[in-house]
């Protein structure tokens, strides 16, 4: 099946995750997953989705509604260019806390036995 490109708007969606390629995690009242470029857990943004995958949808930011208190300006002057620091835009102390519970998934749905 093709990925479908679309035009479908949300307003007020709030930041709950991130995913492992960067990108925040929403979801709408319905349920709707959205995987949205730039964003910080905490930030509640209205967006645009772009394209409609299986389970979810990616989307851009449009408008901010309100910043997360995580959210950092970037020190790399590249950042959201080349790609190899996804997430300079955290806060270091949340930075880790995320990477921990993304080693901890890949363990937990890799390996038979659950981490500590």
């Amino acid at each position: 099946m093709s990925r479908k490109r679309i035009d479908r708007q949300e307003r007020a969606l709030e930041v709950i995750d991130i995913n492992t390629k960067g990108m925040g995690v929403a979801k709408n009242k319905e349920g709707a997953v959205y995987f949205i470029k730039n964003v910080v857990p905490g930030d509640i943004v209205d967006i645009r989705a772009y394209k409609k995958r299986r389970g979810y949808f990616e989307a851009e930011p449009i408008t901010w509604v309100k910043k997360s208190d995580q959210r950092i300006t970037p020190v790399c002057e590249h950042f959201g260019v080349c790609g190899g620091c996804k997430w300079q835009h955290i806060k270091y102390k949340e930075q880790l806390k995320f990477k921990e519970d993304e080693v901890k998934n890949c363990i937990l749905y890799t390996s038979p036995s659950t981490p500590d």
